[in-house]
C-alpha cells in the first residue's frame, strides 16, 4: 500500500532530520578531536611517546581537578552505606570472597584505617576517591569498613560479560587485508558514510584530528597493521611512518593486544590512515569454507586519520569487564592526556536494574573526566527498537551519546532509543537531577552505523581481515 501524501512528507522530513543529525555527529566528533585553527603544527614527540608528548607544541592543559565538584559529589552520594547487592551476596553459600569498591570523602584517610582482612587491589593513585579491595564474605567486616570516618559507601565491583552485546555488530562479510587488486563495491559503504557526515569537507579545511589524542576504552588495539601508521606524506615529518598508538595500558592482566577484536575494529573506524586495502573474505555455510570475491581498490580510511590513539584495554579476550577496570581506564586516559574518551561498554536495562547501586563509581569517574575538559563519547547500545533502551552509562547527561543511522538516513531497528527512563535499582524511581533522570532525550546524535567497513584481527589464524559490521559502536566511532 502506497503512503499518503502526508505520510510521504513525514518520511521525507525524517530523512532530512536524520541526515542533518548524522552530519552534526561528524562535526561534533571532529571538532572535539582537532586542534583549533592556528594550532595545526605538531611538534616532534618526546622519547616516551606518551599522550602528553604527542600534544607538545599545543597550549598547556589546565590543572587537573583532584576531586569532583562539590555539587557533583553530592549528586553521586548514594542513599546507602553498603550496596544491597553485597548484602544479598552474603546470603549465598557459594560466595567465597567479595570484590568491593570503597568510596570515601576526598579529604579522609581511609586507606590507613582499613581493618585486618581487607586486601587492597587498587587505590587509583589517590586521584579518584575510591579503593578497590577483596574481602571474605563477612558482614561484620563490611560494617566495620562502613563505620570508618569518611567512608561514603561500599559498592560491589560488578563483573559483566559485554561480548554478546558488543558483537551484535554482526559481520556481513570480511576482507583479507593487505591486497590491492581489482575494484570492490563494498568500499563505497565506508566512502558513503564518510560523505554523509561531511568528513571530506572537514578534511578539505585541514581538520583531520591531527594532534588530538583519542583514548579507546575497549578490548585493546592490534596496532601493527599498516593503517595504524601515518603515511609517508603526513604533514609533520617527525611522525611519517610512525605508529599512531602512542600510549597503551592493560587492566585485564592479558597484555595490550586485542584478543576479542572489537577494540581494533573501533580504533580503525576512528583513525585509520587508509594505507592498504584488501580482499573480501566471506564464509560459505554450504561448503564450510572461506571464499574470496571483491577487492578494495584502496585502503579504508577512518573518520579522523590524523589523530593519535591511546589503547586502554578494559575488556578481556572473552568479552569480560568490571567496574574497577572501567574507572581505572577512565582515570588513566585523563591523567595521561587524552582529549577524547570513546567507549561502547553498556549495561542493558535489566543489568542496570539489578546493579544500579554498584554503577555509581562509573558515573563519578565519567563526570570527573568531563570536569577535567575531556570529551566523553559513548555508544547508545544495540538494544532497540523499544523506547527507553539507552544503555547505562550512555544515558548520562554530561556525555555525547551516539545512536546509529543507515544508508537511507533512517534509524535501524536495533539502535537503542530514548528517552531515559528515570528508573533506578529494582525499578524504583530515581529522582532528578540524578544521573539517569526521567525523560532525558537520548541519544544526542546519530551517525552511520550500518554496514561499516573496518578491520578485524583473527588471533586464531594470526591474520587481519576487513569485515562489514553494524552497531552503535561503529556509529559512535
Amino acid at each position: 500500500m502506497s503512503p499518503t501524501r502526508r505520510e510521504a512528507g513525514e518520511i521525507k522530513v525524517q530523512r532530512h532530520l536524520l541526515s542533518l543529525m548524522a552530519t552534526l555527529a561528524a562535526l561534533l566528533m571532529l571538532v572535539s578531536m582537532i586542534p583549533l585553527p592556528g594550532q595545526a603544527t605538531l611538534a616532534s614527540p618526546a622519547p616516551s611517546a606518551s599522550a602528553e608528548a604527542g600534544r607538545s607544541g599545543f597550549p598547556p592543559r589546565p590543572p587537573m581537578a583532584s576531586e569532583i565538584a562539590p555539587e557533583l559529589f553530592e549528586k553521586y552520594r548514594p542513599g546507602f552505606k553498603i550496596s544491597p547487592n553485597l548484602l544479598e551476596a552474603l546470603e549465598s553459600p557459594d560466595v567465597t570472597e567479595l570484590r568491593i569498591i570503597i568510596q570515601y570523602e576526598p579529604t579522609a584517610d581511609v586507606l590507613h584505617s582499613l581493618p585486618a582482612g581487607v586486601r587492597v587491589t587498587n587505590t587509583y593513585e589517590g586521584v579518584l576517591p575510591f579503593i578497590s579491595a577483596v574481602i571474605p564474605p563477612d558482614e561484620d567486616l563490611l560494617n566495620a569498613i562502613a563505620d570508618i570516618p569518611g567512608v561514603v559507601a561500599i559498592y560491589g565491583d560488578v563483573a559483566v560479560n559485554v561480548g554478546e552485546r558488543l558483537l551484535n555488530d554482526k559481520m556481513i562479510a570480511s576482507f583479507v587485508a593487505g591486497k590491492r587488486p581489482e575494484h570492490s563495491p563494498w568500499i563505497f559503504l565506508m566512502n558513503e558514510s564518510l560523505a554523509k557526515i561531511g568528513a571530506y569537507d572537514v578534511w578539505a579545511e585541514g581538520y583531520t584530528g591531527m594532534g588530538v589524542v583519542v583514548a579507546v576504552l575497549d578490548s585493546g588495539i592490534n596496532k601493527d597493521f599498516p593503517n595504524f601508521y601515518f603515511p609517508e606524506d603526513f604533514p609533520d615529518p617527525a611522525w611519517r611512518l610512525k605508529n599512531k598508538v602512542i600510549d597503551e595500558v592493560d587492566f585485564t592482566g592479558e597484555g595490550t593486544y586485542d584478543g576479542f577484536g572489537h577494540g581494533t575494529a573501533v580504533a580503525h573506524v576512528i583513525g585509520s590512515t587508509g594505507r592498504t586495502g584488501g580482499r573480501i573474505r566471506y564464509y560459505c555455510a554450504d561448503t564450510d569454507t572461506y571464499n574470496y570475491s571483491y577487492t578494495t581498490p584502496e585502503g579504508v580510511i577512518g573518520v579522523a586519520p590524523g589523530c593519535f590513539l591511546m589503547n586502554v584495554k578494559v575488556i578481556d579476550s572473552d568479552g569480560n569487564t568490571d567496574i574497577d577496570w572501567i574507572i581505572s581506564g577512565i582515570m588513566y586516559a585523563v591523567t595521561r592526556g587524552a582529549d577524547v574518551i570513546y567507549c561502547a561498554i553498556g549495561f542493558d536495562w535489566l543489568y542496570t536494574i539489578m546493579y544500579w547501586e554498584d554503577l555509581y563509581p562509573v558515573f563519578y569517574a565519567i563526570e570527573w573526566a568531563v570536569q577535567n575538559g575531556v570529551t566523553v563519547v559513548w555508544a547508545a547500545g544495540n538494544e532497540g527498537p523499544g523506547y527507553g533502551t539507552i544503555a547505562t552509562p550512555a544515558n548520562l547527561e554530561s556525555i555525547i551519546t551516539v545512536g546509529a543511522s543507515n544508508e537511507l538516513d533512517l534509524i535501524p531497528y536495533w539502535s537503542a532509543r530514548g528517552p531515559t527512563t528515570g528508573r533506578g535499582a529494582r525499578g524504583l524511581p530515581f529522582p532528578a537531577p540524578g544521573p539517569n533522570a526521567a525523560l532525558r532525550m537520548k541519544p544526542d546524535i546519530v551517525a552511520p552505523g550500518e554496514n561499516i567497513i573496518t578491520l578485524y584481527y583473527d588471533w586464531r589464524s594470526v591474520d587481519y581481515y576487513y569485515w562489514v559490521v553494524s552497531g552503535t559502536s561503529m556509529a559512535g566511532a
